[in-house]
């Protein structure tokens, strides 16, 4: 397989290519003050064997998703506070709501790539402090109900349309 384009007069992705954004109240609209984001979604599928050893066929399987960013202490707690906002009326804390990620990937020389995580939700938040001169950052750990690769799902199963 060859190269597919020859960068001229521009650059490839890298961490400063990333622009990601929010729905969560009160926070920045433009996460700037990052300093990781990772994200990973799978299918869990199951082996129809027979009494050979190869595998046959396999289940529709399950769709899992996660993600977790790491961001300045400020940062988390202004997200924290908006998160408040969108919890469930009758209670449930920060770790109740649901929002949406945008992740875009925009270069000179590049097609732009926008990836959304829908329906995120806290599931951990992580603080590890230590003396010295860096910036305090937190951890933060969502489940992650659909993740769009460049607006396509990767599975499609007639479940509903989820709006987060």
């Amino acid at each position: 397989m060859g190269i597919l384009s020859t960068l001229i007069n521009g650059n490839a992705y890298d961490f400063s290519s990333i622009k990601l954004t929010s729905t969560v109240p009160g926070a920045p609209p433009l996460l700037e003050r990052f300093t990781a984001l990772n994200y990973t979604h799978q299918m869990s599928v199951g082996e129809l064997r027979g009494r050979g050893s190869k595998v046959l066929g396999t289940t529709r399987g399950e769709y899992s998703a996660n993600a977790d960013m790491t961001v300045y202490l400020t940062d988390w707690e202004l997200l924290k506070i908006g998160l408040m906002s969108l919890s469930p009326a009758g209670g449930g804390g920060f770790m109740m709501a649901r929002f949406m990620l945008n992740v875009a990937f925009a270069e000179i020389g590049e097609l732009p790539i926008i990836n959304t995580l829908r329906g995120c939700r806290v599931i951990s938040v992580g603080k590890s402090f230590s003396r010295g001169n860096e910036p305090l950052m937190v951890n933060v750990g969502m489940h992650v109900m659909e993740i769009l690769e460049g607006g396509v799902p990767a599975v499609i199963d007639g479940s509903g349309v989820l709006s987060l």
